[in-house]
């Protein structure tokens, strides 16, 4: 996935300030999933799980290009992979960065996959903030 484009596409201002924002956000917010599944599962274990990186961010930026595309496709050039963006009421959405942060998962079982969905989580309001 080429996320410099979308650095073209917003301007380097705004992708800086995008990712700025993004990478305590996204840290924040898989902690937070993590307390909350730790509560409702009861695995203190979840707590204490190191999860160190930046593909939050990146599947936030996913997210937010996906949103600015009329399709998606989860492998590129592979049309069975690709999901449309609707809107739902007045938000674009698509099911694209959830397909693949299972596809992730399922390759790569050890990646965070709260921190991949807390990037998803915090990539739709800032698409649909960037979009204005």
């Amino acid at each position: 996935y080429s996320l410099g484009a979308l650095e073209d596409v917003l301007g380097s201002g705004a992708y800086l300030l995008a990712v700025l924002l993004l990478t305590p956000a996204t840290g924040l917010l898989s902690c937070a999933l993590a307390a909350a599944a730790s509560r409702l599962d009861g695995d203190a274990a979840r707590l204490r799980t190191p999860a160190v990186g930046f593909s939050g961010v990146l599947f936030a930026l996913v997210v937010v290009a996906t949103l600015r595309s009329p399709s998606y496709c989860v492998v590129p050039g592979v049309e069975t992979t690709c999901f449309a963006t609707r809107r739902v009421l007045f938000l674009r959405v698509n099911a694209a960065p959830f397909v693949l942060a299972g596809l992730v998962q399922a390759v790569v079982p050890r990646a965070s996959f709260l921190g991949h969905l807390a990037g998803i989580l915090l990539g739709f309001p800032a698409a649909w903030l960037l979009a204005t």
